[in-house]
């Protein structure tokens, strides 16, 4: 088997096989999840909200990620994917319901319509699941409950 030069010099480089490739670790690009409305905001920052469940079997992958309002509502945190599992949506838990706050799967289904119009129960579904939420707007948000100036108090419903 012939071989040749790593970096095409001389007799010094690092001779590999013809054919055969370095395996290099995949690098990931930068993720991004838009979390939409004000009280999802306030819970993700508070770390309250650790939860979204997404129409279609959507390839994230556990490590790090961007939680943001949008373009429409421009705001953006840092935050560890920790758990993506994939159903339908009438197969979610209720535990994972209730954890993204709703009570039930008609619940979930009537709300997410609003991004997902043709959802349905048969619809496949992935759920995210993150923690460490960390940035600027999580400092100053722990800043002023320290300070006792909690300027947007969660709405209790």
């Amino acid at each position: 088997m012939g071989v040749q030069s790593s970096n095409g010099v001389g007799e010094n480089s690092r001779s590999i096989p013809i054919g055969v490739r370095l395996q290099k670790p995949t690098k990931y690009p930068l993720v991004a999840i838009e979390i939409d409305g004000h009280q999802a905001k306030m819970d993700t920052l508070n770390s309250l909200k650790k939860i979204t469940i997404r129409e279609g079997w959507r390839d994230y992958r556990l490590g790090r990620v961007i939680l943001t309002g949008g373009k429409d509502h421009p705001w953006c945190v840092e935050a560890t994917i920790t758990a993506v599992n994939h159903c339908l949506l009438e197969e979610l838990k209720t535990e994972e319901l209730k954890a993204d706050g709703y009570k039930t799967h008609q619940e979930a289904l009537d709300d997410m319509r609003q991004w997902y119009s043709n959802l349905t129960m048969k619809s496949e579904v992935t759920v995210i699941r993150w923690n460490n939420v960390s940035g600027i707007l999580v400092d100053q948000r722990a800043a002023r409950r320290v300070a006792g100036e909690e300027i947007y108090p969660r709405s209790k419903e």
